[in-house]
């Protein structure tokens, strides 16, 4: 990607309308707010559109500026010259924040399939694969998602790297999810990190520390050659992992971050120092699950949000390049990350309720008289569907995260109603589903 045209500073802003204060009076520069037409743009599109009335396009960007600095908040990241990140809450953000919160913090609600236990692990085993899948493809793994997911759902070895690094970040994320109650330190970053890398590494020594003296690392567009950025040197990662830390825990800064712009700003911080040789990516998108666990954000467990950056990568790199052109301003990032949530949270609810609707034609179909489980209905829902599919005990039983003994007898009687076929391929049992599934069902019915 090309990096954006760096903006006209806050210092030239300041020197333009003092020369001229007069001019500033007759524009009204100082009633512009840091937005224009309710959107927080960067010079690099701003300069292309029609100034308001009475300014020309630099007057308004300048007028931005000056509205976006008086209302910055400082952060204790800061980049390499040591000037701090800063960020503003424009109304845009604080409409997604609203919207976000009422749908998808505190207790379950809404759909019945995510208040009903023995469905809503499904869900959260399919965002789970999801983000492992996307995350890793976000770093240049290349196995299809069809074969990905069910070698996670069936819990097979991985057999390449491309298989091994979508492995290790469902591992992860399902071991960010237990530490969610934990507050993060330095030591839970490098196992993160190790989880992740783990047999991927050039250098297998690499998984679990920081890098080194011998490593330092630039970010190039492999495109053009140009240098996209450079994190902070060696000799300043512990302290830096440290500050990131106490920042994730709410030691810092001595006043209020919203829990979404807190998670948000931790993705950004450890992706800008890039501590590691690699997986700094994979890291940071699961310390953002971390934090949104953590704050009581059940949107985190059933929405794979790499599945959307990877769909529009471009704009992923393009809020990172935005930041750092624009002296440090984070809230380009932050409305980037809320603007995903914002998108999946109604996509989210769609899927549920065409599920819901599935699985109620199911009931329907087989009748109230029958005494199947909420997870066996799900399962003959798929298989009238996906008449090919190849079920085991084992992939049932991580798919609805129960015990093995469960999910035996749940197959089992579904075999015993003569609606799956059990069949022995190797040394495992699979059951697929019988001939004429629907006529089956409306028999028993």
């Amino acid at each position: 990607m090309r990096i954006p045209k760096t903006p006209p500073t806050l210092k030239e802003a300041w020197r333009t309308f003092s020369k001229s204060p007069q001019r500033a009076v007759e524009s009204h520069v100082f009633q512009q707010g840091p937005t224009y037409n309710g959107k927080y743009y960067h010079w690099q599109k701003l300069q292309y559109l029609q100034p308001p009335e009475k300014l020309d396009i630099k007057e308004l960007w300048y007028a931005m500026k000056i509205a976006r600095s008086a209302g910055a908040k400082q952060l204790p990241l800061k980049d390499l010259k040591g000037c701090p990140f800063v960020f503003n809450i424009p109304e845009c953000a604080q409409e997604d924040i609203f919207q976000i919160d009422q749908t998808a913090a505190g207790r379950l609600k809404g759909s019945e399939l995510i208040v009903d236990p023995t469905l809503r692990d499904q869900y959260i085993f399919r965002s789970l694969a999801g983000e492992a899948i996307a995350s890793s493809k976000l770093e240049g793994a290349k196995t299809a998602h069809r074969i990905a997911r069910e070698m996670l759902r069936a819990d097979q070895r991985p057999q390449n790297l491309d298989e091994r690094m979508i492995s290790n970040n469902y591992r992860t994320i399902r071991q960010v999810r237990e530490w969610k109650a934990m507050p993060l330190s330095p030591a839970m970053v490098l196992e993160l990190h190790r989880l992740v890398t783990e047999g991927t590494l050039p250098k297998a020594d690499a998984a679990g520390r920081l890098r080194n003296r011998n490593e330092p690392i630039e970010i190039i567009d492999t495109t053009t050659n140009e240098v996209l950025h450079t994190p902070p040197s060696p000799e300043e990662l512990e302290s830096r992992l440290q500050l990131m830390c106490d920042f994730a825990n709410a030691k810092t800064p001595g006043y209020f971050i919203h829990p979404l712009i807190r998670a948000t700003i931790l993705h950004f911080w450890l992706a800008y120092d890039h501590p590691f040789i690699d997986g700094n990516g994979r890291c940071a998108r699961a310390l953002f699950h971390w934090l949104m666990g953590r704050e009581d954000y059940w949107i985190s467990d059933f929405i794979a949000i790499s599945q959307y950056m990877y769909v529009g990568y471009a704009k992923y790199a393009t809020a990172f390049q935005y930041v750092e052109t624009d002296e440090n301003d984070l809230t380009y990032f932050i409305i980037y990350i809320l603007g995903l949530l914002r998108k999946a949270l109604p996509e989210l609810h769609r899927f549920l309720e065409k599920q819901t609707e599935t699985l109620k034609n199911t009931e329907s179909l087989i009748g109230s008289k029958m005494n199947f489980n909420n997870r066996q209905l799900n399962l003959l829902n798929h298989a009238m569907h996906h008449p090919n599919t190849r079920y085991t005990i084992k992939s049932y039983q991580i798919s609805n995260n129960i015990v093995y003994q469960t999910a035996r007898t749940d197959l089992l009687g579904l075999e015993k109603l003569e609606l799956l076929v059990r069949r022995k391929i190797g040394k495992a049992f699979c059951f697929t589903p019988a001939e004429n599934l629907d006529g089956r069902l409306r028999a028993l019915k």
